[in-house]
């Protein structure tokens, strides 16, 4: 009876801390991270399909790859904390899927390694002061992720951008 009594202390003192409500910062940064995550996940899954060089083609796969589990897991978050996500990519991602599914060929490559160098800045900063100045644990562990991935992608776009078209 007492091992049942400790196991429901532990089951809704867990519910409450999952339950929280997190900071206006984390909440903002959630709903901010979710649209540029979706618009990462649409540019480099057109990236995935159209990039001419294997490795910026592989590079795209991977982005791909890592914002749908990043965009899973801030849905997952959502639903826990009762936030609304956006369903639609941020303006800024939208703008250069639209201007990029005109091209093909080297010029698609460069201007997709634009895009993701671009997308990686913006997105790096806000991820990193999610790290620095973020409430939720759990938050700045993803956060912290996403920072080394977009350094990552930054990086290996970086050689591309700039090519002559």
């Amino acid at each position: 009876m007492k091992f049942i009594s400790v196991l429901i202390a532990v089951i809704f003192s867990a519910t409450c801390i999952a339950s929280a409500a997190p900071s206006s910062q984390d909440t903002a940064f959630v709903k901010k991270a979710q649209a540029d995550l979706l618009g990462q996940y649409a540019i480099a899954s057109l990236g995935a399909r159209k990039a001419h060089d294997p490795a910026l083609k592989a590079l795209a796969a991977h982005i791909a790859t890592e914002t749908s589990k990043g965009t899973r897991y801030l849905k997952h978050y959502a639903a826990v904390h009762h936030l609304d996500l956006a369903v639609k990519p941020a303006f800024r991602e939208d703008a250069q899927y639209a201007q990029l599914s005109g091209l093909s060929g080297k010029t698609f490559d460069v201007h997709l390694a634009r895009a993701l160098n671009i997308d990686a800045q913006f997105q790096g900063d806000d991820f990193t002061s999610e790290v620095s100045d973020g409430s939720d644990a759990a938050l700045k562990a993803f956060a912290r992720h996403q920072a080394a991935l977009l350094d990552h992608v930054s990086t290996v776009a970086q050689h591309y951008d700039g090519v002559a078209d």
